[in-house]
This record gives structure tokens, sequence and C-alpha cells, in this order.
């Protein structure tokens, strides 16, 4: 077995038809997109450096965010080019580079987990693994798209996992120091590590903690100390801004137009106490230090140390998984894109068989889902097509879904653990009883449910009807509810939810007919060209007249005759389009074997997969 970063062991593995392809596919869309904002603020750092020589960081993250931002923004300016492509404010070289970071950080993301896979005897598994992550629509968009680096954080808070469990505690803490350099999200996997260090003494866990102290407090320092006269007015929300304190600084008003990913938004909408109570001050971080020691209690509660408190790759995987899941159901504002930060880890879990299928495809859907139904895509074509096909009453039902997918992760996880307790067992020995289909069904048709309820009593409340395919927009007033509706739809959560968290556990994991990967592959082909056919007319057609006055007397859609009413409807058409490519390719990507199972015919391809690229 061999685990190690040489260029020997990673060559059979960069040179692979597949990670080329990808590679390919990724350094291909770079140029070509962005998300308006955020790529407005880092490009924005860098130039100020280069052409105006002073030191502007307004981007809200720590000093390595910075050196990593401008190093790679250096041959942008080198080689400087004037090709503004779909009338966007960045040039052609200024996103291929600054979305370089990530795009690197995404390949040794997929070789790790390959190498992880070879750690665990999960040979079989490796290359699919690998693939996975590589080709998965979040975290391609993510970093191909949007242009966030959160895989740069990511990619060194997993190599500190790795290297934890091979011993190499000095270089996992300098890792782990470095990812909150980037993007302060790994540090909430400190106190893991000391858990899991607590056996071997004080003497070892002070090492590890001088050595993470080392990098994060250099990371820091620099940036307090001109933190205040150095951000832009408009961006300064404080040095924690989008990992772990993103509220505090922020007005009502701007989270009632920004819906987050989590359940909260609900509760925002209703003007409920058990909002309110989680976003002043700070306070979501008390909230989530009291899910985290709650975790802690639960684990010693059942055991779990006692059996597997060991310096292996599982427990401290399943324990970073569920960490990542308590913030994102105690946080009041959760971006897509924070999703990069756990995927490594449940795929990591998906081969040892404690995480089913059908839970992985869910909340691997709904980030990407949940990014098209607040924003079209052509919002990252220009945003000044933010409009086409926005509607924050779907927003705000996808992120609730979220909500319940991080909880439906979490008891999956911990089955074996959750059912140890009485009420737990009970529940789950009733649903046992009936068959698999049915349990099924159970558990869609609620999802469904709940995202139909809470659609239209949120609209119903006032939020607003933006865009397509409703061509005119809704202004309510926003009425607050009554304190009966309130206690309604609150009724509705805590009955709803626990139903589909009690059947979550008992489906079962069914792998397909080869032969379905062919419909499935002509389903992925289909909704990609006519997404791309498509897209290419609309742009054709509008693009002369994006940033020009004509844009807004003609209300976004400056054509007539048959193409209008294609160009209005643009941004669902292609958001569904892209939905349908992901939750395929999505399939395709998770047509993995069952550990124990017999599919000929899938085993056969996986394992001649795996061995093209096994390092020598």
């Amino acid at each position: 077995m061999m685990s190690s970063f040489s260029w020997d062991a990673f060559k059979p593995f960069l040179t692979y038809r597949y990670i080329l392809l990808g590679l390919a596919v990724r350094l291909l869309i770079s140029p070509l997109f962005a998300h308006a904002f955020d790529m407005t603020n880092l490009t924005k750092v860098a130039e100020y450096l280069y052409y105006q020589g002073v030191f502007k960081f307004n981007i809200g993250y720590p000093l390595y965010a910075y050196l990593l931002l401008v190093g790679f923004y250096f041959p942008a300016y080198l080689f400087t080019d004037d090709i503004f492509f779909f009338g966007q404010p960045f040039t052609l070289l200024e996103k291929f580079f600054i979305k370089l970071p990530s795009n690197i950080s995404d390949l040794f993301i997929a070789y790790v987990l390959f190498l992880i896979m070879k750690k665990l005897g999960k040979d079989r598994y490796a290359m699919p693994v690998a693939l996975f992550y590589w080709f998965n629509p979040m975290s391609l968009f993510i970093s191909s798209v949007w242009g966030m680096f959160d895989s740069v954080a990511t990619v060194f808070a997993l190599l500190s996992v790795y290297h934890f469990t091979e011993g190499r505690r000095v270089l996992s803490a300098v890792e782990l120091g470095i990812g909150f350099g980037v993007k302060v999200h790994p540090i909430i996997l400190l106190p893991l590590f000391i858990v899991f260090l607590w056996r071997e003494g004080k003497r070892e866990i002070r090492k590890f903690l001088l050595a993470f102290s080392i990098p994060a407090a250099a990371s820091i320092l620099p940036i307090t100390t001109i933190q205040y006269n150095t951000t832009f007015h408009y961006y300064s929300y404080g040095f924690f801004p989008s990992n772990l304190l993103s509220v505090s600084r922020v007005t009502d008003i701007y989270q009632l137009f920004d819906p987050n990913m989590t359940y909260r938004a609900l509760l925002y909408r209703f003007s409920t106490y058990f909002f309110y109570m989680g976003t002043r001050g700070g306070t979501e971080l008390v909230l989530f230090g009291i899910l985290y020691l709650l975790f802690f209690w639960f684990l010693w509660k059942t055991e779990f140390f006692n059996k597997k408190l060991s310096l292996e790759i599982k427990p401290l995987t399943l324990c970073a998984s569920a960490v990542y899941l308590i913030y994102f159901l105690s946080f009041p504002r959760i971006s897509p894109n924070y999703f990069i930060w756990i995927l490594p880890f449940l795929l990591i879990m998906f081969p040892t068989g404690k995480l089913e299928r059908i839970m992985l495809l869910l909340i691997n859907f709904i980030p990407f889902a949940y990014i098209f139904l607040q924003s079209s895509f052509f919002y990252y074509v220009n945003q000044n097509y933010s409009v086409y096909g926005q509607s924050m009453g779907l927003a705000i039902a996808g992120g609730f879904l979220f909500s319940l997918s991080c909880i439906f992760v979490f008891q999956a996880l911990f089955k074996e653990e959750i059912l140890t307790l009485k009420p737990f067992r009970r529940v789950y020995q009733f649903f046992e009883k009936f068959p698999a289909r049915r349990r099924k069904l159970l558990f869609v048709s609620s999802l469904i449910s709940m995202f139909l309820v809470i659609l239209i009593t949120v609209n119903a409340n006032g939020v607003y009807w933006w865009g397509y395919p409703i061509t005119f927009s809704v202004s309510l007033e926003y009425p607050e509810l009554p304190l009966g509706l309130q206690l309604v739809i609150l009724l509705l959560f805590l009955t709803l939810a626990p139903l589909a968290v009690a059947i979550a556990p008992t489906l079962q994991s069914v792998n397909g007919n080869v032969r379905r990967w062919r419909w499935e592959l002509g389903i992925l082909i289909a909704a990609l060209s006519s997404f791309t056919v498509i897209t290419c007319i609309i742009l054709w057609t509008t693009i002369p007249y994006i940033n020009t006055s004509s844009s807004f007397f003609f209300g976004w859609v400056p054509v007539f005759g048959a193409l209008r009413s294609l160009c209005e409807n643009g941004g669902i058409i292609t958001s569904a389009l892209l939905l349908i490519a992901c939750v395929t390719g999505l399939d395709l990507l998770f047509r993995l074997p069952k550990q124990g199972t017999n599919e000929n015919e899938a085993n056969k391809r996986i394992t001649k997969l795996g061995k093209k690229v096994t390092p020598h």
C-alpha cells in the first residue's frame, strides 16, 4: 500500500485520462465566468497592490488568503490583456489566474481522497471517489465558475487529518494552521485533534497547539494591526465575516434580501424569537459552542470514545463531518460554497458504509440547486442578468431542506450510537416494519411536502417573487404573522422533520443496473447540449445591450419576436437544465458497488479503473 506524496506516486494519477479531462474542462471555463461581487473584491485587492502600490486588505480573510491572491494575480499583471468576455468587468487572465489556486487544490483533494481509499483498503473505490470529487458539480462550479477559494483551506484541513492519522502530528498541526490562515473554518477541527491526543498526554497536546499557533498567529497579527484603516467601507464586516461571525454586523434588511442556507431563514421570515436569540452580538458562536459540547456529551454517553477513540482515519473523519454539520445547523448565514468544506470527509465515509447513497446524493444536490434557485446561471456570466430566474421564496425553501439534509446525514453517520438510545431505537423498529419501497416513498413525499408548504407560506408572508417564469415582480406588504400561524409552521417542522429523520436510517442503498448508465449518460449529454445551445442564443442576442441604457428601457430583455420569450425565461430554463445535468451526473458518479455485493460488470470496470493509476 502506497501513501506517498512523491512525484513517482502522483504522476500516474495526474496523467490518467479522466483527471486530464477534468483539468482541461476546469481551465477552459475558468476565464469565462465569475461571481460578480466576490470576484470584484478579489481583483480589487490585487489591483491596488500592483497598479497603485497600496496594501488594501478588504476581502475579510487572514493573511495567507491575501498572499495567495496577489501571488497568483502576478501573471495577469505581467501579461495584461484587454479581453472582457461576456461584458464582465474582469479580463480573461484575471479570472483564470485568480481561480488557479482553487483548481489546483481540488486536484490535490482528489488525490488525497485516492490515497485515503488505498489506506483504508478500499482500492476499488479509490479512483471513483477521487473522480466523484474532481467532477462534482459543486467543486467544479465553486472553483471554476464562481471563483471562491474554499477548496484551498479544505485541502489543508484534509491533509491535516490524513497526516495526523499517519503519526506526523507536527506537520498535521502546521497544515491546520495554514488552512486557518487561508479561511478560518479549519479551526473548528482543533478540539477534535486535542480529544484524540488526550490519551497520549499533555506534552503531545502542547506540541500540537504550538505547531498550530505559529502559522495561525502569523496569519492574524499583521491584519489586526491595519484592518481598520484599509478595509473598504462597504465590506468592513470585521475579521471573521464569512467564516465564524457573519451576522453581528449585518443588518436585518441585508438578511431579508440575502436568505441563507439554513432553516433559520424561515424563522427569520416569521419574526420568531428562536431566530433572533441567535443573531445578535455573535451569539451564534455561543449556540455553536453549546451544540459542540452536546456532541461530545453524546459521544461520551454512547461510549463512542471507549470503542472508537483511536488514531485512525475513520473515527476522526466521522467526527470532523459531524462538526461541520453542527456548524451548518447553528449559524444563520451559510453560503452554498461552504459545502466544499465537508464534501471530502463525506466521501471518505461513503465507501465505509457509514453514509448511504441517497443521503449523500441529497446533501450534495441541494447546495447546487440552491445556487440556481436564488440566482440563475446568467448571474455568473454578467451580474446584469441577475433577474433572469430569481426567486427568494424558492431559495428559503431550499435552504430549509439543506438544514434537514444535515440532520439526516448526522443521524446516518452515527446510526449505531443513536440506536443505543431507547426512544430512537423504538422509532427505528417501528419504521423497519414497513417495506423499503414504502419507506423511501414516505421519505421523498415528506421532503416535497415540506418544500411546497414553506414555499407557499413564505411567499404569502411577503417574500418577493423576482424575475421569471413569473414575468413581473410582486411587492407585497410584509405583515407579521399571527402567533397562531407561527406555531403551525413550527409544529410542521416538529412533526414532518422527525418523520423523515426516523425513516432515513432505514433506507437501503440499491445499486442500479449498469445498463441504466447509458440512459443517464444520454440525459446528461442532452441536458448539457440543450443548455449550451440555449445559453449561446440568449447571450448572442442580448450581450450587445448589456451595460447600456437600452437594457434598462427594455426591462433587461432588449429583443422582440420569437426570441423574446426565450430570453425572458432563459434563466429558469437554463437553471432547470443544469439541475437535471447535476442530478444525473451525480448519480452516474455514484454508480459504485456496495461493499460485499457482487455486481460483476460494475466491479470489473471499477477495479480496472483503479489499477491503472495505482502508484508503484
